[in-house]
């Protein structure tokens, strides 16, 4: 069965990258312009994988994280962190609050595919 995969990001342009990324390697994927988009998604569908920008309108990726963390679903599910604006301390405090990984924005296609399939738990 096909991995679900959702993709939080409010540039379009970056979200239909990672998107056709996601596609090409095999996974599905819903995609959200911000949190709170990417919450109530969250909430309706079963992903195994977000992958969330931090600087977002209406809802950001901190809120997102500390959202999806009180919410109790059976498994925690991992989350992966995009930005190229914070900082050392700040991403040690979102790993704190739940975010499961953390990748610097700018990447290229190889870096996100290694972080969604060790998000996944898969190999390669």
């Amino acid at each position: 069965m096909k991995k679900n995969i959702l993709l939080v990001d409010d540039d379009e342009a970056l979200c239909n990258l990672l998107a056709e990324i996601i596609s090409e390697s095999g996974f599905n994927y819903d995609l959200a312009s911000n949190g709170k988009i990417a919450f109530d998604l969250y909430v309706k569908n079963k992903y195994d994988l977000i992958v969330t920008d931090m600087k977002m309108p209406v809802m950001d990726g901190r809120e997102l994280i500390e959202t999806i963390r009180s919410d109790k679903k059976d498994k925690p599910i991992p989350i992966l962190i995009t930005s190229a604006y914070i900082g050392v301390n700040e991403v040690k405090d979102l790993l704190d609050i739940g975010a499961t990984y953390f990748l610097n924005k700018p990447f290229d296609k190889n870096d996100i595919i290694e972080y969604v399939n060790k998000g996944l738990g898969l190999n390669g």
